[in-house]
Parts: structure tokens; sequence; C-alpha cells
């Protein structure tokens, strides 16, 4: 490995790096410009000719490097011309312009598939788990908003596991969780390492908490860095385990607003069994780490990066000086203080290996691809304007293949036959709809 390059803290456990033969990543300024917001931060090109890991070699390969297992994959093992897919319609569809307000859907945080083939639907607007028969007829609610016994003061996420849905409100507030006919059965307290608040990232079948924690934006230097975070899993007991501190996101801090890099990598972290994964999606390069903090597997995928253009530049800084911004984030609304971003803001050579990661039901992992811009602000803005597609894993590591999802949509959750989501039309109504996944034949 060339001496000259810096290795990142991507997969360091308890403060040690892993200086593996894989290939370095940095980010580093690569020139100036007559305007502030042309100066360039850029991604060392992940996977692509970098040695024996590069795009030259079997289709899949497993490894060991330092006592971790490493599965690489070049090629997906599904045919080619048989990819997985989705349904041309959804098989399920809850949701109306008008009508029964049951059906009027506003702010979905989650959806969810039951043991009888009902849907329960997390609806943020007035903190509602909304249940519905597998032929999406309206049943009965749970919840609502309110600070008294089985109420929900905030609705950010829902998840299901093993028959309870966990409604996950805010870091500073309990996390609910309510049965199959919407009764609170239980609450769960987040904890706070070093008194300081931690955000949910995941919560595994057992019940434990996948937890991240940003070190504080304050101590940001001046111009373009990296946020770290710290990443806990909790035991069965409650006890809080730190499977490391990771690059979390890159963030820019000018005189007068800090404000998260356009296009940056985001820490990925999801449950899979026992394990957890982690991803700086700097490249395809996902960690599985156990309940210890010691990683064990190394799953990647020879990708090429996909450029990033003036033109997504451009579009970037109008998102920024004209789109929406939060509800009540006052600052951002000051004309003065988005037109900052702007001429401060630095730019990546290419979009993220990949976005979000989800653990489906049968512990299959299915990864989104970063072959485009996803909105700074997402909460906000227009979800997924085109088509996304997805990579999906099997449990050994294997690339099998990708599965594309159609525009405006939102997957919730993943089954081994299904996948349930939410999809966001132009005039902004809500519909959850479930798709048939058909999984092809493999090549070899």
């Amino acid at each position: 490995m060339d001496a000259g390059l810096e290795l990142s803290s991507t997969f360091s456990n308890r403060g040690r790096v892993q200086q593996d033969d894989f290939c370095a990543k940095r980010y580093s300024v690569i020139g100036t410009a007559s305007t502030p917001r042309l100066v360039a931060f850029v991604l060392a090109l992940p996977l692509v000719a970098c040695g024996p890991e590069g795009p030259e070699g079997p289709d899949f390969e497993r490894s060991d490097s330092a006592g971790i297992r490493i599965a690489l994959s070049r090629e997906p093992q599904w045919l080619e011309d048989i990819g997985g897919a989705l349904s041309e319609t959804p098989i399920l569809e809850i949701g109306r312009e008008e009508g029964e307000d049951a059906y009027l859907l506003s702010g979905v945080s989650g959806a969810a598939r039951l043991s009888d083939g009902s849907v329960v639907v997390c609806n943020a607007a007035d903190r509602t788990l909304r249940y519905f028969g597998p032929d999406g007829v309206y049943t009965h609610s749970g919840g609502g908003q309110g600070a008294g016994p089985g109420e929900l003061r905030r609705m950010t996420r829902c998840l299901q596991r093993n028959g309870r849905t966990w409604v996950y409100q805010a870091p500073a507030l309990p996390i609910e969780v309510f049965d199959e006919a919407g009764v609170r059965v239980a609450s769960a307290t987040i904890p706070k390492p070093g008194d300081r608040v931690a955000r949910l990232l995941d919560i595994g079948e057992d019940g434990s908490l996948v937890l991240g924690q940003d070190a504080p934006r304050r101590d940001l230097d001046a111009g373009v860095s990296i946020l770290p975070t710290t990443v806990f899993r909790s035991t069965a007991d409650g006890e809080l385990v730190t499977l490391g501190t990771f690059d979390g996101a890159a963030w820019v801090r000018g005189d007068r607003v800090t404000f998260p890099a356009a296009f940056s990598p985001t820490l990925q972290a999801a449950a899979v069994g026992d394990l957890t994964v982690v991803s700086w999606p700097e490249s395809f390069d996902l960690a599985l780490i156990g309940r210890e903090g010691a990683t064990s597997v190394r799953l990647r995928r020879v990708v090429l990066p996909t450029s990033v253009s003036a033109a997504h530049r451009s579009a970037f800084e109008l998102r920024v000086l004209e789109g929406p911004m939060p509800a009540g984030d006052t600052p951002y609304e000051d004309e003065q203080i988005r037109r900052a971003i702007v001429d401060m803001m630095v730019y990546p050579a290419v979009f993220p290996a990949h976005y979000r990661v989800i653990t489906s039901t049968d512990h299959y992992l299915w990864v989104e691809r970063g072959d485009g811009p996803r909105d700074p602000l997402p909460q906000v803005a227009d979800p997924n304007p085109s088509p996304t597609t997805w990579d999906v894993f099997s449990p050994e590591g294997r690339w099998l293949g990708p599965v594309e999802m159609p525009a405006r949509y939102d997957p919730s959750e993943i089954g081994g036959a299904y996948v349930l989501g939410v999809h966001r039309d132009e005039l902004g109504v809500e519909r959850v709809r479930m798709y048939h996944l058909t999984k092809p034949r493999l090549d070899r």
C-alpha cells in the first residue's frame, strides 16, 4: 500500500484502526476556483482496479485477513437477464386522496406486515397506529397524540419485531411498544452514553437497540470535515456495548451556519441477527460486528462510482436556495443563510457507493445503490423522484443481484416474497403499497 495514502478510521473498533490490505480511502481538497462553491472534495475511487480486489478475478471469493473473513463479489449470482423483480402493480394498496379519515395518510413513518397478513401503518400526523386487514380494510387504531398512557408525543420511525411494533419518538423520549391489537405493552428508555442523547439506528429481533451518537458539531473545524459517530448495541440485560467510532458524515462549517456536505456518504448501521452491519459508504465495504465489538466479516462488492456532474451541483444549489425547509427551522428560512450555505459548499467527485441498508425478515441484506443524488433534507423534499436500485446479498455475503423499486417509493419492510413501503405521488398523497417479490434462479 502506498505510504502516502491516509488510512481512514472507517472500521476502527474501540479506537483501534484495522489496517488491512484494502484500498485506502480519504478526503482531500483538489483545488480552488473563482467561487468557494466550486471547491471539491474527492473520494478515492473505491474498489476499481485496486490490486487483488479490483474488477478482475472470480465472481465471488472468500478470504481471511487478520482474522476477518472477506466476502468479495464482482458479479451477481442471479442470471443477468432474470434479476429480482417486484410485481408491476401492487398486490395491496392502503390510502386514498379523499374519503374516510382512516384511509387518509399523512407523514407515514413506517409500515409492517403482521403474523396474520394484516398491516400496521404508523401515521405520524396524528400519532396513530392504524391496522388494516389482509384485504386492506381498516379494522382499528392504537396510540394517538398526547402524553398519557399509550399515547405518543412524536412518531419518527416504526419497526416491527416479533409481533410487536416499536415506535421511536425522539432520542430524549422512550420507545413505546405495541402489540398486534394496538395496545401499548412496554416502554424502553433510550440510553444516554456519557449523558448525551443517542439516536436509534435499528432494533434487533431480540429487542436490542442499535444506537448512534454523533460528536458535537461545535467541535468541527472550519470548512469540510468528517463528524465521527459512535455506534452502540444494547444486550438482553440492558448493558450497552460500544461497537466502535466511525466516520459519520461530512459537514461544512462556515462563519454563520453548519450544513451537511453535498452528496456526502452517511454512516449506515443495521441489526443482522446477533451481528451489526456498519458501513461508511465511501466504498462498498460493510463490516459485520459482533456483540463484543470485533469485526468478523467484511462484505464487499466491486462498484464503479457515479460522477457528480455540474447539473447535479446546480440542482443542489437551487434546492437549497428555493426548496422547502423543515417546519419551524427558522434560520434556514433566512435568504442570507441559504446563500451562505451555497457559497461555502464543497462537492465530491462521485456519489456515495450506497445509501440505506435494510435487513429483510429472512435475513438478507438490501443495499440501496448510490447511483444518483439524494436530497440533503429528505424529510421535506420529494423522496426518490426516480426509481431506486437495491442490491441483495445472501446471509453468506454473496451478491445475488439488483432489484429496482418504483419512483417515489420508500420501502419500510422487506420479506421473503414481498416489499412493503409508502408511495408519495406528485401531489403529496401517501399510500402504503405492497408488491410481490420474485427471486430468480441462480446463475451458478
